[in-house]
């Protein structure tokens, strides 16, 4: 099985700028085409947007696979004498995530013996790197969320202490993207209600006909289903009685508006803004020719249940000074 390299990371020595390590991230090898009834579907919300999480697999627990190779590989000129490979899942070719190529063992390796210590060891430090790396890319990421609520706060002083413009935000997207999936938001809510694993089994089967019939009617077309799932599909009555449902009802369509504007009310500043600012950044940042009227993005905004974060009430006064400019008077 042919892998492809998803990205290349090469770590070099500080002293002599020689490599030390270089980590290959391997892309995932496409599994049978289309949805199944076996696969987890649900609504997910991240950074100021939301939509559809279909899960393809779950892979559990981390494996490493240490070698010393028979034959140097060059990278970048440098010959690499040891590998160890990551993964998660079943020990498989398929299930590798990662590897990692050495020309010299780490020095902290290197003094174990005999070989089969080190190469043990080599494995362990990789386990221990891999840890480092997943807690550095979350405290960046964490970095990164801090200084977003700095430049656009989720609260302001003047507002009740239970106002966060961050989640009234993620309510209304998630409002949006059920308006969009109906049936699908009925069978995801009845599968999170079900108390048994009988009534769970049988949620989660109207969820998969909830999610084509919906696919149905938003792209007018069927997604793609795995192979002998569709077959299936033609043989229960409980599918046609949804599809002829999703079919004939309203299409659950959302504005196109009603997007843009929910998804840049805190990221493009909207929150923050009165009337015609709101209208002339809304037309900047989304190409409109013919700009909306700053009163019908405020109405739009208060219908989708987008909260303001405008200080209302008469503006400030600032009296005037003439002492900055000296005893300029005639």
């Amino acid at each position: 099985m042919e892998r492809i390299i998803k990205d290349e990371t090469v770590w070099r020595r500080e002293d002599t700028g020689q490599i030390s390590l270089v980590r290959y991230r391997l892309e995932r090898p496409s599994t049978s085409d289309g949805v199944s009834r076996e696969q987890d579907i649900d609504f997910a919300q991240w950074n100021g947007v939301a939509g559809l999480l279909i899960g393809r697999e779950f892979r559990e627990g981390s494996w490493y696979r240490f070698e010393k190779l028979n034959a140097p590989i060059t990278i970048h000129d440098c010959p690499m004498h040891y590998r160890v490979v990551a993964g998660k899942g079943k020990e498989t070719q398929a299930n590798e995530d990662e590897y990692f190529l050495f020309p010299t063992l780490p020095a902290d390796v290197v003094k174990l013996e005999p070989i089969e210590d080190n190469l043990n060891a080599l494995a362990q430090w990789i386990a221990k790197f891999s840890e480092r790396t997943r807690v550095n890319i979350a405290a960046k990421a964490r970095e990164r969320e801090q200084d977003r609520r700095k430049q656009n706060p989720p609260h302001f002083p003047y507002e009740q202490p239970d106002v966060d413009h961050y989640d009234n935000q993620k309510d209304v997207m998630l409002t949006l993207v059920k308006k969009k999936w109906p049936h699908l938001s009925t069978a995801i809510a009845d599968l999170r209600a079900a108390d048994s694993e009988q009534k769970r089994k049988r949620a989660k089967t109207k969820v998969f006909h909830a999610y084509i019939a919906d696919y149905k009617t938003i792209h007018d077309k069927m997604p793609k289903v795995q192979e002998g799932e569709a077959a299936m599909l033609y043989e229960e009555d409980a599918f046609h009685q949804l599809m002829s449902e999703a079919l004939a009802a309203p299409l659950g369509t959302v504005d196109k508006r009603d997007w843009q504007l929910t998804q840049g009310w805190i990221e493009k500043g909207y929150y923050r803004m009165n009337e015609t600012d709101l209208a002339a950044a809304f037309a900047r940042d989304w190409d409109y020719a013919k700009p909306y009227k700053g009163s019908t993005l405020a109405r739009t905004s208060r219908r989708l249940g987008l909260r303001s974060g405008l200080k209302h009430g008469r503006p400030e006064t600032h009296t005037f000074d003439d002492s900055t400019y000296g005893n300029q008077r005639p």
